[in-house]
């Protein structure tokens, strides 16, 4: 099995001991000390010391460690765009939507969820409820009266 490991890792240029340091910083959310990270994975201190050190200069020589971001890859942010326009539409469901950019569920609706929103021309009109306010002049942007 771990050279099945290997070879998944491999892919991401990064050995089994990385994965297993990156897996451990991102469930402590990056508040871990390599101490804790050695009794977390039953190493020496100074074995994870020397581990992080050289994560740390291969990054700082423009090496990607791990899994490269899905808006990194050739072509996607296009794809995209047409895709999230016919999930927009209700052409395609988000779950289909994945499958065709091949990626993630979870990654689509983030990536969608975080997408800016284009401005409702609407909202620099007065409101209804704007205009009951009285004789003061109001602006509303976003439903909020100001």
């Amino acid at each position: 099995m771990s050279k099945t490991r290997e070879k998944e890792l491999s892919l991401y240029d990064i050995t089994p001991e990385q994965a297993g340091v990156l897996f451990i910083v991102q469930a402590l959310n990056s508040r871990t000390t390599p101490a804790e990270i050695s009794r977390l994975t039953f190493r020496e201190p100074h074995i994870v010391s020397v581990l992080i050190s050289r994560m740390e200069r291969a990054r700082q020589q423009g090496k990607r460690i791990g899994q490269p971001r899905v808006s990194e890859r050739p072509e996607f942010s296009q794809r995209f765009a047409t895709v999230a326009e016919r999930v927009g539409l209700g052409e395609l469901s988000r779950r289909q939507a994945a499958k065709e950019l091949a990626i993630g569920y979870a990654t689509l609706s983030r990536l969608l969820d975080n997408r800016p929103q284009p401005l409702d021309q609407s909202a620099n009109e007065l409101s209804p409820a704007a205009s009951a306010v009285g004789d003061r002049a109001t602006n509303t942007y976003a439903g909020v009266v100001y």
